[in-house]
């Protein structure tokens, strides 16, 4: 019924460019909430913690605009054996609580095996047509918003606008009302949070205007702004703001604007440009472009590890005052020797067009990949901690890349040759984030980021596939099937436990010994997550009986005998191979004790053996009958 945790994770809307493909409302209904769900002005509680969110509820966290809620779900289910009710929620084939017993497991497999088979078939009717995805080359809302803040290295253009030398922040919030407070008197302040029926503040004639609903104050000159809560946006390098701090920006009006397709490096010094190892032939490559016929200059991919080819500000006295590193494939956009303002660009990379296949067949074979759990092809590298970039050179054409946290230390990441790097010298990066383009490697990120970073990225992961095909699967089937995946735990330290290192054991297994151990007075055991594809969990599954009529029999049987192992028959597989009655639906022991009774409070179980009686009884009587007919008619 209830497995008692406290544990849960965050939901949020999914965007897609400031786009909302599956709002907040659709993904918690019918999910039990994790904590007191509160409005986030008046304080009063929308839904208790443990408590169904229904349609209604969601229907009014949404109206609330509340960003994220923490539910119940099957990936932090502390249940020993399946899940429990309160972590799985509504079963979606009737709309109704889960019941006790209802083969989640089953469910969920079918759930997401059932589309694929679907989608293999529009291969044909596509024939595996790439098709580029439109990017996006501005930032804008369908809705009027207030520019809190920017975070970022920036320059300001001599017309007025303000250019992003660097990935930066963008900080604004969604404008509810707006009123203008020329003559009158103010009864709020800057940043207060109001609720409905308090007034704002008294007009010029007298009279008392009141807040209709609820947000937080922003005053700019004569103008009080009703908004909501403050949200990030990223820029890429080369975007453009167009508007100021503190300024409200009408509906659809661009904010931001930058290339999607080009990330240029750009000078945050005035000064003189002087070129490091560029020399044409060496470490750059001369290109003719076919469409102007122009001469572009490319730095080059391969070269001797001593040279490091860069740009370098000379201020008037002769000092350096920046230096670029110029990653290979850069094209220079500007001349030795000649003299720049900050905010000019020295050199484009151009990006690579991120093309995903629109048919199934780039889906399908990524689903797979998942669920297996393996390393992708050219997959990217990742920062291990957060902090600042630092180009130092490279190591047998590899890019070996600093990363230097708060704390000083240094993080060393080598990049395979011919990656194309994401970051630059001087960057602020955050843990996990990307080093070099590429898929990312799930068993990465679970070294990185931990157990619920890992399965927030796997399941949006197998999502963006299915999504993509305009197929609707429910995170709870997922999240059921990577609870398996995670079953288990690598042990690093032995401590006084009986385990060996490096053995996989159920997480399970690992806390009752570790409880075991510390009662008497030893040493517990540490161990790490581990994720282990679908086909190497089937296997290392408790039951051999179950492992043994998936894959490799003979190995699974002879496994078993030589360990010894008994099998509990708690699965479905197994006692079909068995032949009993599978531990599914009334199957299950929770309801082998439950007597049934009638409307008269009659024990249905004496009332049916005494018409299986009857029945007995007739049906020998009749067969005495055949008989004796039989026997006249032989005479």
């Amino acid at each position: 019924e209830d497995c008692g945790t406290i544990n849960g994770i965050e939901m949020t809307s999914i965007k897609e460019n400031e786009e909302v493909v599956e709002s907040l409302k659709d993904r918690i209904v019918g999910r039990f909430s994790a904590e007191d769900v509160r409005d986030p002005m008046t304080g009063d509680i929308i839904v208790k913690a443990n408590d169904l969110i229904t349609e209604e509820i969601a229907e009014k966290i949404d109206e609330l605009f509340i960003e994220s809620v923490r539910i119940r779900s099957v990936l932090t289910c502390e249940a020993k054996k399946g899940v429990c009710v309160k972590c799985y929620g509504r079963n979606l084939a009737e709309n109704k609580t889960v019941d006790i017993g209802e083969a989640v497991g089953i469910i969920a497999a079918q759930s997401i095996g059932q589309p694929g088979t679907q989608l293999t078939m529009r291969t044909f009717h596509i024939g595996g047509v790439v098709t580029g995805m439109a990017q996006e080359n501005t930032i804008r809302f369908d809705y009027k918003t207030f520019i809190e803040d920017i975070k970022g290295s920036t320059v300001n253009l001599k017309n007025h606008t303000i250019l992003f030398t660097r990935k930066g922040y963008l900080y604004l919030s969604r404008i509810i009302n707006e009123f203008n407070t020329r003559g009158g008197k103010l009864k709020v302040k800057d940043k207060d949070k109001v609720v409905i029926g308090q007034t704002l503040f008294v007009d010029k004639n007298g009279n008392e205007i009141k807040s209709t609903d609820i947000g937080f104050v922003k005053l700019h000159g004569d103008k009080l702004y009703k908004t909501t809560q403050i949200q990030e946006i990223v820029v890429p390098s080369g975007g453009v703001l167009y508007k100021k701090v503190g300024e409200a920006v009408p509906e659809k009006e661009i904010i931001v604007l930058f290339d999607p397709f080009v990330q240029p490096i750009i000078s945050e010094k005035s000064g003189k440009v002087k070129f490091n190892d560029l020399k044409i032939g060496i470490t750059i490559k001369e290109e003719i472009d076919e469409t102007t016929g122009t001469k572009k200059h490319r730095v080059g991919e391969s070269f001797l590890d001593t040279l490091q080819p860069s740009i370098s500000i000379i201020d008037g006295k002769g000092h350096e005052t920046a230096k670029y590193l110029l990653p290979g494939g850069a094209y220079l956009d500007t001349k030795d020797g000649a003299v720049i303002e900050a905010g000019d660009t020295l050199a484009k990379i151009i990006k690579k067009k991120s093309s995903k296949a629109t048919d199934i067949t780039g889906g399908l074979p990524r689903v797979a990949e998942l669920f297996e759990a393996r390393k992708p092809k050219n997959s990217s590298v990742l920062a291990k901690v957060s902090g600042v970039v630092e180009f130092r050179g490279k190591l047998k054409g590899k890019d070996i890349i600093v990363v230097i946290d708060n704390f000083k230390n240094e993080v060393k990441h080598i990049v395979p040759a011919g990656s194309y790097l994401l970051v630059r010298e001087g960057d602020l990066i955050k843990a996990g984030d990307q080093v070099s383009e590429g898929n990312i490697n799930p068993h990465d990120v679970l070294t990185i980021l931990g157990e619920n970073a890992l399965q927030q990225f796997m399941m949006d992961e197998i999502q963006s596939v299915y999504r993509l095909q305009g197929v609707n699967i429910n995170d709870k089937h997922i999240g059921v099937i990577l609870r398996q995946m995670m079953k288990k735990v690598e042990i690093t330290i032995i401590g006084d436990t009986r385990f060996i290192l490096g053995q996989h054991v159920d997480k399970w297994e690992f806390i009752e010994e570790n409880k075991k151990v510390v009662k008497e007075g030893g040493q517990p055991a540490v161990a790490r997550p581990i994720l282990m594809g679908i086909t190497k969990a089937s296997l290392s599954i408790d039951s051999f009986l179950s492992a043994a009529s998936f894959q490799e029999t003979t190995r699974v049987l002879t496994n078993a005998s030589i360990k010894g192992m008994t099998d509990s028959l708690s699965g479905l597989k197994e006692n079909v191979l068995i032949g009993h009655l599978i531990p599914a639906g009334t199957g299950i022991s929770y309801y082998k004790n439950i007597k049934l009774y009638d409307e008269n409070m009659f024990d249905l179980d004496v009332s049916i053996s005494k018409i299986m009686e009857e029945k007995n009884k007739l049906v020998g009587e009749n067969a005495i009958l055949d008989k004796q007919n039989l026997d006249r008619i032989g005479k």
